[in-house]
């Protein structure tokens, strides 16, 4: 719960960050997090928002400091390992959730950002959170001693 709670702070403090984007930029930011499970291209996303491919592009990349694809792919990455962490859904379809075409892209751009491969993101969690119930269960053996 309280990994939960440090989540959603991050979050709301993130959102909080976006304020000081110009209006497009802003609901681009918010239009790509509710989106992410779409095929998203800039085209695509400039005309829902009515201005033009390169304008928003350019806008997008000047403001945000990173492409529209790089950014576009952090958010999906991101959301892939809060499902990694808080799930068992297979990593096939944690890829599929999020939005990417194939999983051998989703693993290239899940390893560049967090620097290791989804599945050992994963097994990283697993050890950890049984590591942590070891300690705990030998904890409540020597009170109980």
């Amino acid at each position: 719960f309280s990994t939960y709670i440090i989540e959603q702070y991050c979050r709301l403090v993130q959102e909080q960050s976006f304020q000081n984007l110009s209006p497009l930029t802003h609901q681009t930011v918010i239009y790509l997090k509710n989106n992410l499970h779409a095929n998203l291209t800039v085209k695509d996303t400039a005309k829902e928002l009515s201005v033009h491919p390169d304008y928003l592009s350019r806008q997008f990349s000047k403001e945000m400091g990173m492409t529209f694809i790089a950014f576009l792919n952090h958010e999906r990455c991101k959301q892939a390992a809060s499902f990694l962490k808080h799930t068992n859904l297979q990593i096939k379809q944690i890829s599929a959730i999020v939005g990417f075409n194939t999983i051998s892209y989703f693993t290239k751009q899940f390893s560049q950002f967090y620097g290791k491969t989804p599945r050992d993101f994963r097994n990283e969690r697993i050890f950890h959170h049984s590591n942590k119930q070891n300690i705990a269960q030998r904890r409540l053996d020597y009170e109980l001693l």
